[in-house]
């Protein structure tokens, strides 16, 4: 090494950690300037500053320059040594060396002034001592003859910051979001969006979200890290302001982040139903009368909201409407249309709240028509009673009646029916304006029976009808002696068992007359002493009595000769009529005498 080489090497001084400077050296009053000609180790940066946070955590890039006097060809292997130069009071080298490394922590060189990058790590982790570290870093190893020129770290660690609690961004909805409900259908679902960010020290344990503080349901991504989501869905069918809340929570504690909203509510527009008229009825006027009256009425619902008005019309006209629950959800209209004119009607029913207004509509049909004729029925009158005699014929019983058609018309054809049976009618009259006709009503049965005449004008048909009643009483039954005074009778003599049956004093039925019916039984049985009673003898009177004793006289008198037994006896006697048609006996008298 030449003088000038060595006077430079001794007087090379670090002032500071990471500096290095040359001194020009002056010699007997002769000013020299240094050179260095040999080969040199050249780090690039020299010095690598690095300050921050525990936890602490950067790498940088180091490049590193081999000397010119490195054999060409050759692998020449450089480990990098790192020294502490300066590490804070109270702690040690070993714990300083703890926080650098260098990485690969092998060099490779081939080539004189080759450059090789390596990566200078600083990991300090939280809790350890803050302060100044600085570092030098030496490259032994290289050809004989080599200056290290050294690289330096200067690193400066904080303390530890305490973990903060997560931010939170809501995405949606957007603050100040405006949605429109409207009442009556389903509820609005507004899709709800946040975000959660912390740090690795105190990751997202939980994340929530609530309107106007009831609940939301969430679903989360990312629970146990420093980034979290959540999604959900708001549902709102009331009009409002709300404000959602979204938060997060870790170890650090919990942030949130609001949002306002709102919501404004509109009803839909009103319903109409019209009940009256039937849909496509149909009414007939008949010429000459006062107008039809047709009522109508409908029903307004608003929807929740308030009806303000109701109104119809009727073929496009405004008709009087009688209006209930105006100012409520629910009103209603009705009313009459005086129509006397042929045609086909529309209704439109017009209900109006606060969202609008809306009609219905139906359809009725008027139809005018000729008066119809007119029917008269003189006989029989209604409620006419008649009477008749069981045994006896039919009655018949004479019908008539008038039909007169309207002005310009004529009577087409007459008929007449007797509970519902068609019966024989002489008309007079017919193909004129006034026709007659007439008859006979064939009746046997007791009852109320019903007369209707029709009468056929312009092919409309004209209908009157009457009812009537036919009775058939039972006659009186007058006893005879010796029955009729009551005596006790010899036992074992032949008893003469006489009555004789009268109608008595009845409209229609004769005045007192007496009453010849062969339907007429006698029934008789004995009365025992313990309330029982033997089996009747039934006796009856007709083309072959039995007894042939049994008789009855022109004037109605009934005999019949009865054998009675030996001894004290009680006897019951019944008489019985078989009315016409009927198989149930009519009973008309009873009479019980004794013997001895």
């Amino acid at each position: 090494m030449n003088p000038i080489s060595s006077l430079f090497a001794s007087v090379t001084k670090y002032f500071s950690a990471g500096v290095a400077i040359s001194v020009a050296v002056l010699l007997s009053g002769t000013s020299l300037l240094a050179r260095d000609p040999s080969p040199i180790v050249t780090y690039l940066p020299r010095t690598t500053l690095v300050e921050g946070d525990q936890p602490l955590y950067i790498t940088n890039t180091l490049s590193i320059k081999s000397p010119s006097n490195v054999p060409s060809g050759q692998q020449t292997s450089i480990t990098p040594v790192i020294t502490v130069l300066s590490s804070p009071a109270g702690s040690s080298n070993e714990e300083a060396l703890g926080y650098i490394s260098i990485s690969p922590s092998t060099l490779v060189f081939t080539e004189p002034n080759q450059t090789v990058t390596a990566t200078i790590i600083s990991n300090v982790p939280a809790g350890k001592m803050a302060g100044d570290y600085a570092y030098q870093i030496a490259t032994p190893g290289w050809p004989a003859g080599t200056v290290d020129n050294y690289g330096f770290v200067n690193m400066t660690v904080s303390g530890a910051t305490p973990p903060q609690p997560p931010s939170v961004s809501l995405q949606a909805p957007f603050d100040g979001s405006t949605y429109t409900y409207t009442v009556g259908t389903p509820a609005l679902s507004i899709p709800l969006q946040f975000q959660a960010t912390s740090t690795d020290a105190a990751p997202i344990t939980q994340l929530s979200a609530n309107i106007s503080g009831s609940p939301i349901e969430l679903t989360t991504a990312g629970m146990g890290t420093n980034y979290a989501n959540a999604t959900g869905a708001i549902s709102l069918s009331a009009g409002g302001i709300y404000t959602i809340t979204a938060s997060a929570t870790s170890s650090a504690g919990t942030s949130i982040a609001t949002v306002e909203i709102t919501v404004n509510q509109t009803f839909p527009l009103p319903t109409v139903s019209i009940s009256k008229p039937a849909p496509n009825a149909n009414y007939t006027y008949t010429t000459g009368n006062p107008p039809l009256s047709i009522p109508f009425s409908f029903e307004a619902n608003g929807q929740g909201d308030a009806v303000s008005v109701v109104s119809a019309t009727l073929n496009g006209a405004p008709v009087a409407v009688i209006a209930s629950g105006l100012g409520t959800p629910n009103a209603t209209g009705s009313g009459t249309f005086l129509v006397s004119a042929a045609g086909e009607y529309t209704v439109i029913a017009t209900a109006i709240n606060s969202a609008g207004s809306t009609s219905a509509s139906q359809s009725f049909t008027v139809v005018v028509q000729d008066p119809p004729a007119t029917l008269t029925i003189v006989y029989p009158s209604d409620g006419a009673v008649y009477c008749h005699r069981s045994g006896y014929p039919p009655l018949y019983i004479p019908f008539f009646f008038t039909a007169k058609a309207t002005t310009g018309s004529t009577i087409s054809a007459l008929r007449a029916t007797l509970d519902g049976d068609p019966v024989c009618v002489w008309p007079f009259g017919l193909g004129t304006g006034t026709a007659r006709g007439f008859g006979f009503l064939r009746v046997s049965s007791a009852g109320t029976h019903t007369f209707a005449a029709t009468a056929v004008s312009n092919g409309s048909t004209v209908t009157s009808q009457v009812s009537f009643t036919v009775v058939e009483p039972l006659p009186n039954l007058n006893w005879l002696p010796p029955i009729s005074l009551g005596k006790v009778q010899k036992g074992g003599s032949t008893l003469p068992i006489k009555f004789q049956l009268k109608y008595g004093s009845f409209s229609g039925c004769g005045n007192d007359d007496p009453v010849v019916d062969t339907s007429v039984k006698i029934a008789i049985y004995e009365v025992l002493s313990n309330g029982d009673s033997s089996d009747a003898q039934i006796f009856s009177c007709g083309s072959n009595p039995n007894p042939p004793t049994y008789k009855i006289n022109a004037c109605g008198i009934y005999h019949l000769n009865f054998p009675t037994e030996d001894g004290a006896h009680r006897y019951h006697i019944d008489v019985y009529r078989f009315s016409e048609g009927s198989s149930t006996p009519q009973l008309i008298g009873t009479k019980e005498f004794t013997t001895r």
